[in-house]
């Protein structure tokens, strides 16, 4: 696991690994995360492969007026899971490059899924150079992990190909499938301002 203080000026770097390693071929996705006064600053960049002459992802077209919604993990949208060492409960974030998005609490794994009524819109910036997007969030921390003083994230994404499969990346995949959930992906932990530091597991 990367353990690392986190404040106002600091980000860490993350970079996904594809589940089914043939993907690692066409595109990497990196990026970074920090945290400052309750909010999660999120920035993932997806670039593809020198010798693709056309994108092999499909990329959700801009909203006017983005909202929140369901199931965007069938196309393609990057993703965090949140909570704390200590906790069964976590969150699950979703962010699209249309602009919409969702954010849920869960009890426990998989367990009692819900909307997270105290999160408002995030701000998703949505940028595409040649060979590159960035997708760049501000988003706020639920109110039960706002003082909690160490958070453990997982980073994900699902990529939606131009032949229409979904291919699935985060930090670590555990088991014989894709699944975001298992605990043992919150790879990445955040000692927020005043919390006491850790020491790196993995």
């Amino acid at each position: 696991m990367t353990a690392a203080s986190c404040d106002e000026h600091q980000r860490i770097p993350f970079q996904l690994r594809p589940f089914q390693q043939e993907h690692q071929q066409e595109i990497s996705i990196l990026g970074s995360v920090g945290l400052a006064e309750g909010k999660l600053r999120i920035q993932y960049t997806l670039h593809q492969a020198e010798n693709q002459a056309i994108s092999p992802v499909m990329w959700p077209s801009a909203q006017s007026t983005p909202r929140r919604r369901d199931e965007l993990w069938q196309s393609t949208c990057m993703e965090l899971f949140i909570s704390t060492p200590s906790m069964q409960r976590y969150w699950e974030y979703n962010f699209c490059p249309s602009g919409d998005w969702n954010i849920y609490q869960l009890s426990d794994y998989r367990s009692t899924l819900q909307v997270e009524p105290s999160c408002r819109q995030p701000a998703i910036t949505y940028c595409q150079k040649p060979g590159v997007w960035e997708l760049d969030v501000v988003t706020q921390l639920p109110n039960p992990l706002i003082d909690q003083p160490v958070l453990i994230l997982a980073i994900t994404a699902v990529v939606k190909q131009q032949n229409g499969e979904l291919s699935y990346w985060a930090l670590h995949h555990g088991g014989g499938e894709a699944d975001f959930h298992r605990r043992d992906g919150f790879q990445l932990s955040l000692v927020q301002p005043g919390g006491a530091s850790i020491n790196q597991t993995r």
